[in-house]
């Protein structure tokens, strides 16, 4: 329970300095100042790692001073390191590895230092400065959406080396990050939990980037009756820009958020398999957000348990709460979020609801909500980065080695 403790105050305390900072002089452009709300909303979508895309944000930040940049950037870092030393000293409790909290701290940092310049030394460009490669390396990592900076176009060789694989590592959840390592020079072998976490981040990469390549593959136009339809050339550019759209769309759904804009134009069962991505999320105690991966496979061990009459561990138990409260969460935060904001139709605010409880990001288009919408946003966004810590630190507490994390 301390760690829950820890959790709550070093993220209030995180959005609360990072909103006053962004209301300071010199921050935006032409002196002026970000509201209220819209600064509040900005330092929980870096703190909590979401990213949403705002109408008045980033893009006015004063572009003679690096202090907006700074802040964000210093946000995002901060957020990550949270997230993956509360996150990892329960998550090792949990499964019973031999790792000391100064060994998680320590490895967090490393972790950060070499992902964040790795990334940077990378994305570093005449169309990039130093500051916004970091950014961007930080972003990735911690896989948020606020990204400074043009991002590497859909077909370029660093999205897909670069943003894409840092994202996924970020995710994979500091445990997975440090086993990885000791296994590499021959340490120890992988934990039970490792080895559900690569397979499930595999094979969920793999299913939906199918899915979504057969929803999003061009088609030549069917000439139905006397009258043909408009000639519409597809050769090889589009088949590439489908099989991207689709590797990018796999992983920004369950993890980063970045700003590709590829829902807009896409189909509509499209959409619904990103927001089904969104609440499946990636590994525990890492950086992204959602149900988590490792959640569904100890809901599906569980069930296969209990029907072949075994006895269903109390992981299932702790998996089914935490399913059960999620969907509860969502629920209610869209129906609330429906009445603030009586405008938005009912789909666009089921899909932002999802997004902000799985720290996504991802939106149709740049989030133009304001005052109360914004604060209940951020309220969410919070909500949905804290809640599966807690449930990690409520698994840690149960006096007994789990197998895998949940949440």
């Amino acid at each position: 329970m301390k760690y829950f403790i820890w959790l709550v105050v070093g993220y209030f305390i995180l959005v609360w300095v990072g909103g006053t900072a962004l209301r300071q002089p010199g921050v935006m452009a032409n002196g002026d100042q970000l509201n209220p709300d819209r600064a509040t909303f900005l330092a929980a979508n870096c703190a909590t790692l979401t990213g949403f895309q705002q109408a008045v944000g980033t893009n006015e930040f004063d572009s003679q001073s690096n202090r907006g940049p700074l802040i964000v950037f210093g946000l995002i870092v901060c957020g990550s390191l949270l997230a993956l030393i509360l996150g990892g000293m329960a998550g090792v409790r949990a499964l019973g590895l031999p790792y000391r909290d100064g060994q998680i701290v320590l490895a967090a940092f490393l972790t950060e230092t070499v992902a964040v310049l790795g990334g940077a030394a990378g994305l570093i460009g005449p169309s990039r400065s130093s500051l916004e490669s970091l950014q961007m390396g930080a972003a990735a990592f911690g896989n948020c959406g606020v990204m400074l900076g043009k991002l590497p176009g859909t077909l370029e060789w660093r999205t897909h080396l670069l943003i894409l694989p840092i994202a996924i590592l970020g995710g994979l959840g500091l445990p997975v990050i440090m086993e990885l390592y000791d296994a590499a020079f021959g340490m120890r072998r992988l934990s039970k939990h490792s080895k559900i976490s690569l397979a499930w981040t595999a094979g969920v990469y793999c299913c939906s980037m199918a899915v979504l390549l057969w929803l999003l593959w061009p088609h030549q136009p069917v000439q139905t009756g006397d009258v043909p339809p408009p000639h519409i050339q597809i050769g090889w550019p589009e088949y590439q820009h489908a099989v991207a759209s689709s590797s990018i769309l796999s992983v920004i759904s369950r993890t980063g958020g970045f700003a590709y804009d590829l829902l807009n134009g896409a189909p509509r069962a499209a959409q619904w398999i990103v927001a089904l991505l969104m609440i499946v999320g990636a590994s525990s105690a890492g950086t992204a957000g959602g149900l988590k991966t490792t959640t569904f496979h100890a809901l599906f061990s569980g069930m296969r348990d209990v029907l072949k009459g075994r006895v269903a561990r109390r992981t299932f138990g702790v998996a089914a709460t935490w399913f059960g409260a999620y969907v509860a969460i969502a629920t209610a935060g869209f129906i609330i979020l429906l009445n603030i904001e009586p405008q938005l139709p009912a789909d666009r605010c089921l899909f932002i609801t999802i997004s902000a409880l799985s720290n996504v990001g991802l939106s149709h288009d740049q989030v133009s909500i304001v005052g109360g919408g914004l604060y209940f946003l951020s309220a969410l966004m919070l909500v949905g980065r804290i809640a599966p810590l807690l449930v990690l630190c409520w698994l840690a507490e149960g006096g007994q080695e789990a197998e895998y994390l949940v949440g």
